[in-house]
């Protein structure tokens, strides 16, 4: 905020030097790595600024790319029975140990329906055949140069159990809803009211939230109150459109 307005530019240009990260694979990001107007006409080209599921992914990608320094290795569409979900797929390689982050993002008018909806992409995504159909796409979209990429291998090799590819399943899961403490601003009150409702959140998700996985996921959730979907995508759509 600044002075009791919402950020949305500052936002948005943040959000836009990370439209490389996210839309390209490592392996378009090293081809062109000697060709920045190239890559950056390639990844504007491929982002679809008018859709606000996607707007959201991107600023889950930034989220858990700042806070936990995961290497990205696929953002993708996925198609569950028809419906089309953004995911993106990271990994964290630590002391030998490899982390698959499977992200979720979710954005709606209130907390509980931006939750709800949240957990059943998750229900969705996080089933046998879409999670070996992920772990795949991760050992396909790998830089065959990456230093760790023996331990990628091993992730897609569907030959082994789930539990002998990988060491942990982390699933962040970005949601991001209209809320009143942006919309209704106060400096003095902010900090409580945003801690009052990420605890909403918190419960509201564990209330909803029920998986076979449970036992083998690690999931971890931002709270993102915004002011507006309409003017987020809007401002999206001028950027496309300069």
């Amino acid at each position: 905020f600044d002075y009791h307005n919402w950020k949305i530019d500052t936002l948005i240009n943040l959000s836009l030097e990370w439209i490389i990260d996210y839309t390209l694979s490592s392996k378009e990001k090293k081809v062109l790595s000697n060709m920045p107007t190239t890559r950056y006409r390639n990844a504007f080209k491929n982002f679809p600024f008018d859709n606000i599921n996607a707007i959201n992914d991107l600023f889950l990608h930034i989220s858990i790319r700042q806070n936990y320094k995961t290497i990205p290795v696929i953002n993708k569409l996925l198609d569950t029975e028809g419906n089309y979900i953004f995911s993106s797929s990271h990994v964290i390689v630590n002391k030998d140990k490899l982390e698959i982050w499977l992200g979720v993002s979710s954005i709606l008018s209130t907390l509980e329906s931006a939750v709800t909806k949240a957990v059943e992409n998750i229900k969705e995504l996080i089933t046998i055949d879409n999670l070996n159909t992920r772990l795949v796409l991760i050992t396909e979209e790998q830089d065959p140069s990456w230093p760790f990429c023996d331990k990628l291998n091993r992730v897609g090799d569907s030959s082994l159990s789930m539990t002998d590819r990988f060491d942990k399943i982390v699933i962040p899961v970005f949601i991001a809803n209209e809320s009143e403490i942006v919309t209704s601003y106060n400096e003095e009150t902010f900090k409580n009211r945003f801690a009052e409702e990420i605890n909403k959140c918190r419960e509201i998700f564990i209330e909803k939230f029920n998986h076979d996985f449970i036992k083998l996921i690690d999931i971890k959730i931002f709270s993102f109150p915004i002011k507006s979907i309409n003017e987020l995508v809007q401002k999206f759509q001028e950027i496309n459109n300069d």
